[in-house]
């Protein structure tokens, strides 16, 4: 759980990562085959999980996260999703060393990360 996150229910998001992504056959036989790929942006590039995400908007199809969840995003970095008061910011991180919080904190994070960023 994500902590200090307000429990609002289920939000429609525009995107999201596909790494704790829940999905129905009927969904994916709506979007079509192939459902993740190398290169639909840019040749040589993974950008998979927004690729979806583009296509279930094209199919009409609804997307929707928990933000009592939180589920880190591992590539090279491993990007964290933060609620500190009242606003979500992203850690980018290689290991335990962050190296970008979107947006800019001022002072130190609390939760899960806290100490990490200063």
């Amino acid at each position: 759980m994500a902590p200090h996150a307000p429990d609002l229910g289920l939000q429609r998001l525009a995107g999201a990562t596909s790494g704790a992504m829940l999905t129905h056959r009927r969904v994916l036989e709506a979007v079509g085959a192939p459902w993740w790929t190398l290169g639909q942006f840019a040749k040589d590039e993974w950008q998979d999980d927004i690729w979806f995400c583009t296509r279930l908007a094209e199919v009409g199809m609804p997307l929707y996260g928990d933000p009592t969840v939180c589920v880190g995003h591992t590539t090279d970095i491993t990007v964290w999703p933060h609620y500190r008061e009242g606003q979500w910011t992203l850690i980018m991180a290689r290991g335990a060393k962050p190296f970008v919080v979107l947006p800019p904190w001022t002072g130190a994070p609390t939760g899960p990360v806290a100490g990490v960023v200063t």
